[in-house]
């Protein structure tokens, strides 16, 4: 879901591009990032198998992160 919000508004910014639109892309971007994290150590605590799983899987977009 993350990557498509990311790909959608990166969409936008090139279409009607400015620069502060860029900038408030790269900033959803990190907090994005920040909550994938914090959402990741949430589901560490509730479900221990859930490493396992991380281990085969990607984040945002697969075969690089």
């Amino acid at each position: 879901m993350y990557t498509a919000v990311l790909l959608f508004t990166a969409g936008l910014s090139i279409a009607y591009f400015d620069w502060y639109k860029v900038v408030i892309w790269f900033i959803l971007l990190i907090v994005l990032i920040v909550k994938l994290h914090w959402e990741e150590s949430m589901l560490l605590k509730q479900f221990p198998q859930y490493q396992t799983y991380r281990l085969k899987s990607y984040k945002l977009v697969p075969f690089l992160y």
